[in-house]
């Protein structure tokens, strides 16, 4: 749960829930290790949204991470 920008008609936050999956043990692994600073951040990520633009499906879309390079190898 984060706190959105632009609130201008009062405090509003974002609740989420993400899963990630994977079948490779070694994988389970770092991922539990690395949990913390993956949850950090996501939320750093979700606290830039602004309401506004994320209130629908689309605007919901548009702010899925883009992969980058380092994470796609």
């Amino acid at each position: 749960m984060v706190n959105l920008n632009g609130a201008d008609s009062g405090p509003q936050y974002l609740q989420v829930e993400i899963q990630l999956m994977t079948r490779d043990p070694l994988d389970l692994a770092n991922l539990e290790r690395h949990a913390p600073a993956i949850r950090a951040r996501l939320l750093m990520l979700l606290a830039q949204q602004d309401a506004q633009g994320i209130a629908d499906r689309p605007g919901g879309r548009s702010c899925r991470p883009r992969p980058c390079p380092r994470c796609a190898s």
